[in-house]
């Protein structure tokens, strides 16, 4: 057991003693397990309480998933490696043709008489417009490559690009300036962040948001909090707000998340993930 969860094993089994009410007991759930030389890999955890005439007895089994989460990270990676070609495509072929005529058309218009000046503006125009939509659409397939160096930077775009779009508060505060341990992973907390802003903002109608990154007991974390609307209903219920997907990423790179909201209250999505030392 890592060093995060073990520490607060003892209370987590005393509150359900104490309550009876169980917040890990009696379901499944992935999370992250150590082996003795201190290396970390993904499992899926079950516990149930079993009560006998003669003692109390807690049994758990644990599934290590390692193969399973490296397969599904490989058809991840699929329709990832699909658009970043068709954009490539887009960029480099349609595009270029596109910004060749573009420079026909706009020296059509300097040499263009004034009857036919009008028109060819318009051309040159519309030629200008098709480039920026194409540059636009192949932008969006052939999404940029975050590694670990540019994991920061990455976020600190995303951030840039929000404010000068819409009006909604949101703030990165960078406690530091962490190394993600691989690049798949970088580019998956990425992900989330934007799935979250997304969310945040299209369906908790939040006015702010807040991003935090930094390091904790020799972990990374990703912290994203709005004061949206939140919701009450179970977790494990909701469907359409991308909640699933994010843990789902969370899960393919070895990391943990922490899902916490209430109604009118808001909601914070916390990762925790593997860096280099």
């Amino acid at each position: 057991m890592p060093k995060e969860h073990s520490i607060g094993h003892d209370g987590y089994m005393k509150a359900y003693l104490q309550s009876g009410i169980p917040k890990i007991i009696g379901r499944g759930r992935q999370l992250t397990a150590m082996r003795k030389d201190g290396t970390r890999f993904p499992i899926y955890l079950s516990l149930g309480d079993i009560n006998t005439s003669h003692a109390r007895l807690f049994a758990g089994v644990i599934m290590d998933i390692s193969e399973q989460q490296q397969l599904q990270r490989e058809i991840l990676e699929i329709p990832v490696s699909e658009q970043r070609r068709i954009g490539q495509e887009l960029h480099d072929g349609l595009g270029q043709q596109l910004t060749g005529l573009g420079l026909l058309a706009t020296s059509l218009v300097n040499k263009a008489s004034k009857p036919e000046h009008e028109l060819a503006t318009r051309l040159a125009s519309g030629l200008q417009e098709a480039i920026s939509q194409v540059r636009s659409l192949s932008r969006g397939l052939m999404p940029v490559d975050i590694d670990t160096e540019g994991f920061i930077n990455s976020l600190e775009n995303l951030v840039e690009n929000i404010r000068s779009h819409s009006d909604i508060e949101i703030v990165l505060s960078v406690r530091d300036r962490v190394r993600v341990s691989d690049n798949s992973s970088a580019l998956h907390l990425y992900r989330i962040t934007q799935e979250a802003i997304n969310n945040a903002i299209k369906h908790a109608k939040a006015s702010r948001i807040t991003i935090e990154v930094g390091t904790r007991d020799g972990r990374g974390y990703l912290s994203i909090e709005d004061d949206g609307i939140g919701f009450e209903r179970s977790l494990e219920k909701i469907e359409g707000l991308g909640l699933r997907i994010m843990k789902h990423r969370c899960g393919l790179i070895d990391a943990e998340c922490t899902i916490e909201s209430s109604h009118a209250e808001g909601t914070r999505i916390k990762c925790y993930f593997s860096i280099e030392q």
